[in-house]
This record gives structure tokens, sequence and C-alpha cells, in this order.
């Protein structure tokens, strides 16, 4: 028997049995979806990844134009400092908040040491600030590692961000 008379008595034997036929479609139209959805999430990740690769190179511009003069003052750096910390306690994190001081504002390294002086190390429990008892004392770079999403673009940005000026991140 040939190919096409094979595929012939298939669609002669769906016609029979319209269960077979509406069962054949859902199959058919799940496989669809499905590829659609995985090849949907392959090129928005590959997307995010272009845009963090985009956001790595106008931060290392940034960085290489950046004279090393400070342009915030100590109590700004306290403000920036205090309102990381409000960003990062309790639960949830306040990401956008986090972007704005360190990204969007685009400190100097002089201005980020400052904000990374006057942040300290405050101690860190399993929400932010521990709510009794004591916690671990950590420094800003640490607070960031465990509240931000290191799978995300901001996580690669603010990473990039501090070793452009350098810190270890």
């Amino acid at each position: 028997m040939s190919v096409k008379t094979k595929a012939l008595s298939k669609v002669a034997s769906l016609k029979k049995n319209p269960y077979l036929l509406v069962a054949t479609i859902s199959v058919t139209a799940g496989l669809a979806i499905f590829g659609g959805i995985k090849t949907y999430r392959f090129i928005k990740s590959k997307s995010a990844q272009k845009d963090a690769e985009k956001d790595k190179a106008k931060i290392q511009e940034q960085a290489r134009e950046q004279v090393l003069e400070r342009r915030i003052t100590d109590s700004d750096a306290k403000v920036y400092a205090k309102d990381l910390l409000d960003a990062m306690d309790g639960f949830g994190t306040d990401e956008s908040k986090i972007k704005e001081i360190i990204l969007d504002n685009n400190p100097s390294a002089t201005d980020l040491q400052a904000i990374v002086d006057a942040f300290g190390t405050p101690e860190y429990g399993t929400f932010g600030k521990p709510m009794w008892g004591n916690g671990t004392p950590l420094n800003l770079i640490e607070w960031i590692k465990k509240e931000v999403d290191t799978s995300t673009s901001l996580y690669e940005s603010l990473k990039t961000k501090f070793q452009t000026s350098g810190y270890t991140f």
C-alpha cells in the first residue's frame, strides 16, 4: 500500500468515527499551541537577554564617561541608603526603587561608595530586617544579592554597575 493510499484510508476512518476526528483535531491543536508557547518563551528569553546586554553596554559606557568627582552630598547618600533599605525590607522588594537609585540616577563610583558607606551593614533576617532576634549583618551588595532575583536583567545591570565602580559582586 502506498503512502497516499494509507493517508486516504486514515481520513476515511476519521470521517466514520467523529470522536476519533475530534480527538485527532484536539491533539493536533494542543501540540500547535504547546509549540507556540515554547517558541514564544524562547523568543522572549532571547529578547530579555539582548536587553540585558544593551543595559550592560550602556552602563559600561556611562562608567567610562563618568568623572570620579562626587556629585552627591553625605546627606543625599544617607537618604539613598535609607530608601534602598526601605525598598528591600519586609515582604517583597521594590525593584523599581533600587533601579531608580542605582541605575537611573547613575551615581559615579565615588557617589556609589558614599551610598554603600551610608548603608552600612544592617542586620538581615528572613524578610529584610529581622522581626525578632539577631540577623546577619550584610552590606548593600549582599542585601541586593538576597533580594533581587538573579535571573533578571535588573540583577545583571546592578552587577555590572557595581563591578564597573570597582566592587566585587
